[in-house]
């Protein structure tokens, strides 16, 4: 009789017909609705804190504000790693998270940290803003140009109706309109008047910002054809100059009082051309739940909606500028052709090696309902098809026929009812998903860029090997053997050639098991001890998508780290593929710096960031909110007029606090000097250490592939002093930190398959074994690592524990029937030498078509690299080690058993 497992399949050989059709089925129907998105974000999700301190320069913000808000910061809910940008007039915190999926938590922390370090700044600095940075948000971008319409109308039907209609659909997160014209009203201070009344610009600035926008929620209509310039409505200036200023006595006077008002036109900062026109850019972002392909189709469709029903302005031209989408759509494409070669290939291997064709019929059946299966549950789950989750399924296109391998290898056994035939097919399924399960608890870069590829891997491994457990027993009738066909001879000759040599070199190890551990253990300590303190030398640089490269240094001494910027700018200039090569350290210009009088300052009060918004007012002009009539939005800058600031000398006398009766009027003369000096036009710091950014081009032409060989190979014996490091990517992670998040991982996955192997196997020995041969797999790895001198990009830790998973999985089979006698351990890894050495043609053959896929390659490539180069280490350890540690283990308890008799 067939266990229990086998008689449903062997009885009911229709219904498992009818099932596996309608998995199929149901398969082809959601894949057709499974949506299509971007490649996953090189940067995980962060939170930005940016404090706007305009009029200072760089070191003094770090000083005064960029210093207390890092320690503030430092140590905040899930926050592990702190990174500073100071500009002139703005301090920029990034704070990168362990779990980004913990976000909210961590931003609410964040906040609760300001509010408390806030009253400790001087009342001059506005609140700081804490925003979430996700590079993967943006989904598209459209340029709006109009040869009937001025800039100024484009904007305001931009900002009034385009961005309002796109900012309702489902799933647009934000809407933001950059270029074109701007109205603005500026409100110009009377120093004179000002002082007379005892106030500062402090005063003007918080009378502005504290009134309400008028008609916050008004929107304006639709414009038609509007062709001329509409001119600024008087009415909106006076409402501004109405607004109430605060008296020192407690009275109020009308803005005007002591400002002029006028109304005018200005360029938008972020001014932007399309095909040499001047043009407004709209950028959408989508919700992190969202889809881009569904958003997009969403986005067209509402355009098209808006054509047909004429609410598009005649001569306005909506132009889509970003090809994400496109650039998704054939990406999948690339890497769906990969999974149905390498589903192919996997076939024609094993139909070469195993020689059946029913036998083949019967593995394409489950390889290919299991991945149906997959794609069903991708569609109830809300998942997408992307780089990582079909990628995941053409990684393991051959893998995925393992299950069904060992199922015919052990088919007799099986059907005899030998229930401890289950056993190495049980020890094997939980092996491979267990091993990559870390990744989805460990966060930061492994687990962003992973997140969703290990329960789809994991998901398709499962149904795998329960489809080949029903299928196998029910299809696999016995087969009549026959002379092997002539095409076929030249492989059935290799593999009965290599099994008579496997035997020869087992029956060597059995007599050596001692040597062959010794070495094992040799081998596995020198690679450990060599990955874990090799010197740090040249990373991979972060190449983004416009084609620049950028690479950052840290130290604790910011000279000696200029000196290194230097030479290693120098070393770039001479690559010829790389342009434009920029060091952060040597970017500087001259600045207006106030010399504080502290005592005298003190004694009136004023601090440095009061000077430094002195300044700004006069040379820029502040941003102070904006005002809202009926149908527009003006900006509100307070500036002084150009006859107030003509030289250095008129600076000296800006005004600072206004006459009272126990005082004359402040001047900035009367408290600091100013000085121009040459100051930097950015500070970087890492965790409270300084560093700095060196970024390039690449030229026209060039690779970026030969590129980064260029560079590696330039760097290979470049050697920083001691407490000096290169970093990973574009923000600014150090590598121990990659490092530290990999071996974690690998911890954690020995950790649960060593646990899981003591309760599959029924044995400690067993477990001990199988977990050191896939350490032993996991070494073999690292040493190929070492020697190609491979990054440990997160797609490398991916494939390390995909590595961990298949060694287990080849020990737990191979183990699982061996006794402590020779022969016995003999015959069991004879017996299950063809099938594991198909198992591993099958897997390489699947994943070698994704070395083709252009855009995932620098996702899929090193994952694939890796992935290949552990299988075949996870068969050597298997066959070779694990018989040598287990005869060594079972005679050692064999004589401990002895002596206690």
């Amino acid at each position: 009789m067939p266990p229990a497992a086998a008689r449903p399949a062997a009885a009911y050989r229709l219904l498992c017909v009818l099932s596996t059709l309608t998995i199929l089925l149901l398969g082809f129907l959601a894949l057709g609705r499974l949506p299509v998105d971007i490649l996953p974000a090189r940067d995980a999700p962060h939170l930005r804190v940016q404090v706007a301190v305009p009029g200072l320069s760089a070191p003094v913000i770090d000083a005064k504000i960029a210093r207390p808000l890092e320690t503030a910061l430092t140590g905040a809910a899930g926050v592990t790693a702190v990174e500073s940008v100071i500009t002139p007039g703005r301090a920029t915190v990034n704070l990168y998270l362990q779990n980004p999926t913990k976000l909210d938590a961590a931003r609410q922390d964040v906040i609760a940290r300001l509010d408390h370090v806030r009253p400790t700044w001087p009342s001059s600095i506005d609140a700081p803003v804490v925003s979430v940075v996700d590079s993967s948000s943006d989904v598209m971008e459209f340029a709006l140009t109009s040869k009937q319409q001025d800039m100024l109308a484009l904007r305001d039907w931009a900002d009034n109706v385009f961005a309002n209609k796109l900012h309702e659909l489902p799933g647009v997160a934000d809407v933001r309109v950059e270029g074109g014209e701007l109205r603005e009203i500026l409100v110009s201070p009377d120093q004179r008047r000002l002082a007379g009344y005892g106030l500062s610009f402090g005063d003007v600035l918080q009378a502005v910002r504290k009134t309400p926008e008028a008609d916050a929620g008004t929107r304006a209509p639709p414009i038609k054809g509007r062709a001329r310039r509409e001119p600024i409505q008087s009415g909106n200036a006076a409402a501004v100059a109405a607004m109430p200023v605060a008296l020192p006595s407690g009275e109020s006077i009308p803005l005007s009082e002591v400002t002029r008002i006028t109304l005018r036109q200005e360029a938008s900062p972020g001014s932007f051309h399309f095909e040499n026109e001047p043009a407004v850019k709209v950028i959408v972002r989508k919700l992190p739940s969202a889809a881009l392909s569904d958003v997009v189709e969403r986005i067209h469709a509402h355009i098209e909606w808006m054509r047909a029903n004429r609410l598009v302005p005649d001569g306005i031209e909506i132009h889509a500028l970003s090809h994400r989408i496109d650039q998704a759509r054939k990406t999948v494409r690339q890497i769906a052709v990969a999974l149905i070669g390498g589903v192919l290939l996997a076939l024609i291997v094993a139909f070469l090696t195993w020689g059946e064709g029913r036998r083949t019929l019967i593995l394409g059946a489950i390889v290919v309902t299991s991945l149906q299966a997959v794609f069903i549950a991708m569609a109830s789950l809300k998942l997408a098809l992307d780089v990582v989750t079909l990628g995941g399924l053409a990684f393991g296109a051959g893998l995925f026929g393992a299950g069904a391998i060992l199922v015919f290898g052990n088919k007799a056994r099986y059907a005899r009812g030998d229930a401890a035939s289950l056993r190495p097919i049980m020890a094997a399924a939980i092996a491979v998903p267990l091993a990559p399960v870390p990744i989805l608890f460990i966060g930061g870069e492994i687990g962003a860029s992973f997140q969703e590829f290990v329960p789809v891997f994991c998901g398709a491994w499962l149904v795998s090997v329960l489809l080949a457990l029903l299928l196998v027993p029910a299809f696999d009738a016995r087969v009549r053997r026959h002379e092997k066909s002539s095409w076929k001879a030249p492989i059935a000759r290799a593999i009965s050639r290599a099994h008579p040599f496997y035997s020869g070199l087992l029956r060597y190890i059995l007599r050596r098991p001692a040597v062959v551990s010794i070495l094992a253990l040799l081998f596995a300590g020198g690679v450990t001890y060599l990955f874990l303190h090799q010197p740090q030398g040249f990373p991979p640089a972060d190449i983004r998508d416009a084609g620049d490269i950028v690479l950052r240094i840290q130290g604790p001494d910011s000279e000696r780290l200029a000196r290194l910027g230097n030479d290693i700018t120098q070393r770039l200039r001479a690559v010829p593929q790389l342009r434009d090569v920029k060091n952060s350290a040597q970017a500087r210009s001259v600045q207006l710096v106030p010399d504080m009088d502290a005592d005298r300052a003190s004694a009136l009060g004023i601090d440095v960031a009061d000077v430094g918004q002195a300044l700004a007012i006069a040379l820029d002009g502040i941003p102070a909110g904006s005002f809202r009539d009926a149908e527009h939005q003006y900006d509100i800058r307070v500036q002084l007029p150009p006859e107030d600031t003509v030289n250095d000398a008129a600076l000296g006398k800006i005004l600072l606090l206004g006459e009272l009766s126990d005082r004359p009027a402040v001047r900035l003369r009367d408290v600091a000097t100013l000085a121009r000096i040459d100051t930097p036009d950015r500070i970087l710091r890492f965790d409270g250490m300084p560093m700095i950014e060196l970024s390039a081009a690449l030229a026209n032409g060039a690779v970026s592939s030969q590129t980064m060989t260029r560079l590696r190979a330039l760097f290979d014996r470049y050697t920083l002093p001691a407490g000096y490091r290169f970093f990973y990517g574009g923000i600014g992670k150090a590598a121990e930190q990659s490092q530290s998040q990999g071996l974690t991982a690998l911890g954690w996955s020995l950790l649960l398959l060593f646990i899981a192997q003591v309760l599959a196997q029924a044995s400690l020995l067993k477990a001990t074994l199988v977990t050191f041969t896939a350490y032993f797999a996991l070494t073999g790895v690292g040493a190929a690592v070492l020697i190609f001198g491979m990054p440990l990009t997160p797609s490398v830790w991916m494939g390390a524990l995909i590595t961990v998973g298949i060694a287990a999985a080849y020990a737990a089979v191979l183990a699982a029937p061996m006794t402590a006698a020779r022969t016995s351990i003999a015959r069991a890894v004879r017996h299950r030498f063809r099938p594991l050495l198909v198992v591993t043609l099958l897997a390489l053959a699947g994943m070698m078509p994704l070395l083709w896929v252009d855009r995932g390659a620098t996702l899929l490539f090193p994952l694939v690299v890796i992935g290949a180069t552990g299988v075949v280490f996870s068969l050597v350890a298997s066959l070779l080690l694990l018989p040598a540690l287990y005869i060594l283990s079972a005679r050692k308890e064999q004589n401990r058993s002895h002596s206690r008799l």
